[in-house]
């Protein structure tokens, strides 16, 4: 399957590529994804998730065989009352993997309607790369991977303020916005040294705290 296309569960679809988000796995798509699908299903949210591999190695061959879905199980007590809801979850309509195509990736950043971008890239994964290049394709951070995917979006849309992020990880440390929004701000001030794409990256974009 080429992964700049959507799955085929899916490509049937129009709405449009609302949520970026980095990681695939259980939690991601049992808690994010999952409320993706309740905003679409009861909200009209009409956003689809592209989702991106952050890591080589392994490619998400379960979901990618299941056309982009699968079930969340919710079992618990509600009101008193003992309940377990099966929920078919269907928002993922891309995958993209980064170190098998670069070019598709990066191609992502032109895409008007996408406004949030999510995480988990595991508690280790939101750290600066003294490695990391700004000609790799691509970094190996996702600090990295997302200055780059930062810069080709302010170059596409010529600094635009409106055309930022709502970016939200969900990477279990303490005031993890603030500190991806910190190493991105080193990482854009050592690779371009314009001074203009770091007020971008501060007034255009949102990072949130999630923990």
């Amino acid at each position: 399957m080429t992964k700049s296309t959507p799955l085929n569960a899916n490509s049937d679809q129009s709405r449009d590529i609302k949520v970026l988000q980095f990681g695939g796995g259980n939690f991601m798509r049992a808690y994010l994804d999952w409320m993706v699908q309740r905003l679409n299903d009861d909200f009209e949210f009409a956003g689809g998730v592209a989702l991106v591999k952050p890591t080589g190695g392994p490619q998400y061959q379960d979901l990618e065989e299941q056309g982009g879905r699968y079930h969340v199980v919710t079992s618990g007590i509600k009101d008193k009352e003992v309940i377990q809801k099966i929920d078919l979850i269907t928002c993922i309509d891309q995958i993209y993997y980064p170190y098998d195509d670069f070019t598709a990736f990066i191609e992502l950043a032109k895409q008007e309607s996408i406004l949030i971008i999510t995480s988990n890239t595991t508690e280790s994964g939101i750290v600066f790369a003294p490695g990391d290049t700004p000609d790799q394709t691509p970094p190996d951070s996702f600090p990295g991977k997302l200055c780059v995917f930062l810069r080709a979006r302010y170059e596409f849309f010529a600094g635009a303020l409106d055309r930022g992020f709502f970016i939200l990880p969900c990477e279990l440390i303490a005031d993890n916005g603030k500190t991806l929004e910190t190493i991105v701000l080193k990482l854009a001030q050592t690779w371009y040294e314009d001074s203009a794409f770091n007020h971008w990256i501060k007034q255009a974009n949102t990072f949130v705290n999630t923990l």
